[in-house]
């Protein structure tokens, strides 16, 4: 009885590792934020990690963690009487996001799958800061001062529908495209709508 109950819970513990499947990896992304018929792109890195778990008929749960880093730099300028404030607008973000997604595995070839994934993904900006820089060029001042967006009123928080594919190289490695469009307004004005979406490609290693 005692050696069945060894074997059962053997088999049980291999059944539960060959249903689960950890990655981690990391890779570039393109991130836009649009206002009525105004749009900023920023561009930037992000490193995720994900925890996923077979339901049956090739379809799979995950659920993860990625941190996300944005940049963008752009030239800015203010016109007065007789001269210009030349200057350059520099903004920087950091967002941590909890993706949850259903996934659908179809075997490709020569030992490649393909992954097919969609759900929610929740976003949250632990940072937004901007910084401008400016000159004077015929009085010759210059000076620099930086903003903090969420204290002036940006929404850190966004839902954020997403879907994308993956190719699996031999179990180990993972090459992923996704898109992802966030419903939620960060101006959290009626008026002045700001959504933002954002492109990823990546690669993970699959444990």
């Amino acid at each position: 009885m005692k050696r069945l109950a060894t074997m059962a819970a053997a088999l049980l513990l291999a059944a539960v590792t060959a249903a689960a499947q950890i990655s981690a990896g990391a890779g570039y992304l393109n991130s836009t934020k649009k206002q009525y018929d105004k749009s900023a792109t920023a561009g930037g890195f992000f490193a995720e990690a994900a925890y996923a778990r077979g339901i049956g008929y090739g379809f799979a749960l995950s659920a993860g963690l990625r941190y996300s880093y944005l940049a963008c730099s752009d030239p800015a300028s203010a016109g007065f009487v007789n001269y210009s404030v030349m200057g350059s607008l520099e903004e920087k973000e950091h967002y941590l996001s909890l993706p949850l997604h259903v996934q659908y595995i179809f075997p490709f070839y020569g030992g490649a799958d393909l992954v097919f994934f969609l759900g929610p993904e929740f976003s949250y900006c632990v940072s937004s800061r901007t910084s401008l820089f400016y000159e004077e060029p015929v009085l010759g001042s210059s000076s620099r001062f930086t903003l903090d967006n969420v204290a002036k009123g940006y929404k850190p928080f966004d839902v954020i529908g997403s879907a994308g594919l993956s190719v699996d190289l031999f179990g180990k490695v993972r090459l992923t495209g996704s898109y992802g469009y966030g419903f939620l307004d960060h101006a959290g004005k009626d008026y002045n709508i700001l959504r933002r979406s954002e492109w990823r490609v990546g690669v993970s290693y699959l444990f």
